[in-house]
């Protein structure tokens, strides 16, 4: 479809079809593209809008407006549309639908919706042929903001209550359909726990199955549950492309924020704050943290089942209310015990000095685990760059990385064993004498640990 025919069409181009839904069914067809609305069970399902023309709030309005809805209003002060029904985005019938909420010329572009907000799988058991991952792999897709844009920051906001919970749904009950949020938020319309999303049914979830699950600089709030069940990095079989990626993301007055999130995941610059559980364990966690803040939460982590459980690098660990938790679980498949555990490890630059603390800059550093246990060091050995000082964040390879401790399940009292870990510092140039630093304990992220270096005496 090009642009042409989408101008052309655009909220007036409008032809029926033929959808197989209830009496008091609409349908909005933009150049093959159709807003339907079931006025009997007051949704919206918006289908066929592929990702180079997207569906956008102004488009659900003008079509709303062209048939005279009453479900979608707009308030231009604030730029916010509201939305009087369930909105379902996409299908499972081979078209390919995408939703744009936020545009450069509504950078704070907000949308209310008085129902819950679905983002459909591109495959169901028993309504398409085939196994999910051999089915031919649609896009349907919910986007929140611009990849390139943060000055571009707009709102998902779903109106749930006690007596009408309301709930974000992408891929459930099938395979596919993605959310991806850049710089922008969902949250409650009302920032009450009365008023979370997901709400207090028992079947309402927060659920977040697609095949491509994307939170960059993202704010997440006022969610019971998990606020991302289901997200997690997997792949089941070889052709099959799953993406998960969390980065720069505030999850907040919420349930748990993440859960089991498989090998090779990453975490970084996230901020946990005022949560129930902040990472849970529902026995596939195997996560990398990197510069996460952790602040007054009830739980840090709650580690029940998996095998492996957390590293946690340069992450900054508030003390949680209640607790942490580390339970061993004896896994009835294998009849083996999982003791699932946390790694805390931090970065440090060492800074070699001579005896006018002037930079040594031809020196080399090597760092050795005195507990014998080289996996505990990462980068151990490095040299120095014209400061004398060796490399931080910024080094592609990375900086020292030393394990600080390590806390593992060992039964199921809920209490872990405990283990720290020191370090010798060796520091080797050409004209000094070798230095060493015994005993070391990384406490600090980003430590300088300063080595002071003696010129060699010269020998006549």
């Amino acid at each position: 479809m090009n642009e042409k025919a989408r101008k052309g069409s655009g909220a007036g181009g409008i032809k029926r079809r033929a959808c197989g839904v209830a009496a008091l069914l609409l349908t909005v067809m933009a150049s093959g593209a159709g807003i339907v609305f079931d006025g009997a069970q007051r949704t919206v399902r918006i289908v066929d809008y592929p990702e180079a023309y997207p569906c956008t709030p102004s488009l659900l309005y003008a079509a709303a407006q062209s048939h005279g809805w009453t479900c979608v209003t707009y308030q231009a002060g604030s730029d916010t549309y509201t939305v009087d029904a369930t909105v379902c985005i996409g299908d499972n019938d081979g078209s390919e639908t995408c939703f744009q909420l936020g545009q450069t010329s509504q950078p704070h572009e907000t949308m209310v919706v008085k129902g819950d907000v679905i983002v459909s799988p591109y495959y169901v058991e028993g309504r398409n042929p085939g196994r999910w991952y051999t089915a031919k792999h649609a896009l349907n897709r919910l986007q929140i903001g611009l990849t390139d844009r943060p000055d571009v920051r707009p709102a998902l906001k779903i109106a749930s209550a006690p007596e009408n919970p309301r709930t974000l749904s992408v891929g459930a009950k099938g395979f596919g359909g993605q959310l991806h949020v850049y710089h922008g938020t969902i949250t409650a319309a009302t920032s009450d726990w009365a008023h979370a999303i997901a709400g207090a049914g028992p079947n309402q979830l927060v659920v977040m199955k697609g095949d491509s699950i994307i939170l960059r600089d993202a704010h997440l709030s006022w969610m019971t549950g998990v606020m991302t069940y289901g997200a997690q990095a997997f792949k089941p079989v070889a052709t099959l492309t799953v993406r998960f990626e969390c980065e720069n993301t505030v999850f907040e007055n919420g349930g748990t924020a993440l859960t089991d999130a498989g090998p090779g995941t990453v975490i970084r610059n996230c901020v946990f704050r005022k949560l129930q559980t902040a990472i849970g364990d529902y026995g596939n966690l195997n996560l990398v943290l990197i510069q996460c803040v952790f602040k007054d939460n009830q739980r840090n982590w709650e580690l029940t089942h998996s095998a492996q459980g957390l590293l946690c690098i340069d992450c900054r660990m508030g003390a949680p209310s209640t607790g942490n938790v580390y339970k061993a679980w004896l896994n009835p498949k294998t009849g083996q015990w999982n003791y699932p555990g946390v790694i805390e490890q931090k970065h440090i630059r060492v800074c070699a000095r001579d005896e006018q603390d002037r930079p040594v800059t031809n020196a080399v550093v090597n760092v050795l685990n005195e507990q014998g246990q080289a996996g505990q060091v990462q980068h151990g050995r490095q040299p120095v760059d014209a400061q004398g000082r060796t490399p931080g964040w910024e080094n592609k390879a990375g900086p020292i990385i030393l394990t600080q401790s390590a806390r593992k399940a060992v039964d199921q009292s809920g209490k872990p064993s405990e283990t720290f870990y020191s370090y010798k510092i060796c520091v080797k140039a050409d004209g000094f004498e070798d230095a060493v630093i015994a005993g070391y304990k990384p406490t600090a992220i980003g430590a300088e640990v300063r080595v002071p270096m003696r010129r060699k005496t010269r020998k006549d």
